[in-house]
C-alpha cells in the first residue's frame, strides 16, 4: 500500500501509460492506492483511477506504508470441569 499528496493538480487515468482521463485531481489532495507501475500509481482513495507521479515524483509525492493487521479476537468462554462429582478445575477456554 503506498500513501501520498498530489504536488499539482493532476489528470486522473483509467489505465496506466495513458488512458482516458476521468476528471483531474486537485492539488494537496492526499491521495493512497494499492498498485504501482514504473511512475503509475494505482490511486484507491478519494477515488479509483491512474496517477503518473513523474520520474521524480514531482507530481505526486508518496511512500510505501506497511498496514499491520489487527489482532484476532480472542473469545473466552467460561467451563467447569467435573471429575466424578469433584470440580477439579474450572476458568475460560480461548477461542480464535
Amino acid at each position: 500500500m503506498w500513501k501520498g499528496i498530489t504536488l499539482d493538480s493532476i489528470a486522473v487515468r483509467t489505465s496506466p501509460n495513458g488512458g482516458a482521463i476521468s476528471p483531474y485531481i486537485a492539488k494537496s489532495t492526499p491521495v493512497s492506492g494499492d498498485q504501482v507501475i514504473g511512475t503509475w500509481l494505482h490511486m484507491t482513495s478519494p477515488r479509483n483511477g491512474w496517477l503518473n507521479a513523474g520520474v521524480n515524483q514531482q507530481f505526486v509525492d508518496w511512500e510505501t506504508v506497511t498496514v499491520t493487521p489487527p489482532p484476532p479476537v480472542v473469545i473466552l468462554t467460561p467451563f467447569t470441569l467435573n471429575v466424578d462429582g469433584h470440580k477439579p478445575f474450572s476458568g475460560n477456554l480461548e477461542k480464535l
